[in-house]
């Protein structure tokens, strides 16, 4: 997820990373809690906050591997 946004905001604001990178950080973090809350207000899923973090820390490996390839 992160390495998809990092690309797309990457492309909208014209190569500069450091903005696409906290734009698709924040957005993975939105996306990441949003999914647990739904699950939390749905009683569909679980409810879990470490999922969050898993999620988190995979973007966060992604937006790295992006932020070196350009």
């Amino acid at each position: 997820m992160g390495a998809i946004l990092q690309g797309f905001f990457v492309w909208i604001f014209k190569f500069q990373p450091l903005a696409a990178g906290t734009l698709s950080f924040l957005c993975s973090i939105v996306v990441s809690y949003g999914f647990e809350l739904f699950s939390l207000v749905t009683r569909k899923g679980h409810y879990e906050v470490m999922d969050a973090v898993a999620s988190m820390i995979g973007a966060t490996i992604g937006i790295g591997v992006m932020m070196l390839v350009l």
